[in-house]
């Protein structure tokens, strides 16, 4: 049986007394499918990753994950299933070598390599001049933000758990570096439950499904090409967006 499978039921929530973030949230994602959530800042995007993770608890519905509620897990067993890659990425004044191994200190140097090289961090790594040996220094102060993204990517690939996030991953990243991360993404997706949630529109052409959101619903589901088609609330996102690359 495929691992992975995540299922929103009914799912509401509010951070204290405030208006829901999301409301009667419904949406099942498949073992091995590659979903990416769209939506301006503040559509309920990230609350709904930050859920998945247990970093707070409903207010109505449930998450299940493989069919069963995920408060019925236990909490350190659960969060060995679930990998982050966020824009902010954390990193040690350690070497390259040890802060891929973060994630899975009995993790091996060739399963660090074998990582290194599916996130495509392994060419930039073998050119510093102790390779896996090289200091990066205070929070990675020798790694541009791609190179740190892409050593992240290799810390989450050694948990090896069934379902990755990236949560804003390439937000702040050059068109290179967000290249080499779309990369990284999809040469994980078809293996894992892949959860993008993305700035960009442009890291999630290929997704196998695509919801979008707006103030705290979700508004469509589709493909990018179905999702184009209907000429909604996806495509004028996609205008939008253009017209702002063309003004940069």
């Amino acid at each position: 049986m495929d691992m992975g499978e995540i299922e929103f039921v009914e799912v509401s929530f509010s951070y204290g007394q405030n208006l829901p973030v999301l409301k009667w949230i419904r949406l099942k994602i498949k073992p091995k499918q590659v979903v990416a959530l769209v939506g301006r800042s503040g559509s309920g995007k990230s609350t709904i990753a930050k859920l998945l993770l247990r970093n707070y608890n409903l207010s109505d519905g449930k998450i299940l994950v493989d069919g069963k509620n995920i408060q019925n897990y236990k909490i350190a067993d659960y969060k060995k299933r679930i990998a982050v890659v966020s824009q902010n990425v954390e990193i040690f004044n350690r070497t390259v070598l040890e802060n891929i191994l973060f994630a899975n200190p009995q993790a091996t140097r060739q399963q660090a390599l074998a990582a290194a090289k599916k996130a495509y961090a392994h060419d930039f790594i073998k050119e510093f001049p102790q390779g896996y040996n090289t200091l990066v220094g205070e929070k990675g102060i020798r790694l541009s933000g791609g190179q740190k993204q892409r050593l992240s990517i290799a810390r989450a690939l050694l948990l090896d758990p069934d379902i990755f996030i990236f949560d804003e991953a390439t937000s702040s990243l050059d068109t290179e570096s967000e290249q080499y991360i779309q990369k990284s993404i999809f040469s994980i997706s078809k293996k894992k439950t892949t959860l993008i949630i993305a700035h960009r529109l442009s890291t999630i052409k290929h997704a196998d499904l695509i919801v979008v959101m707006d103030h705290g619903r979700i508004v469509e589901q589709g493909t990018y090409q179905e999702l184009l088609k209907k000429k909604g609330y996806f495509a004028k996102m996609i205008a939008l967006q253009t017209v702002a690359e063309i003004r940069e």
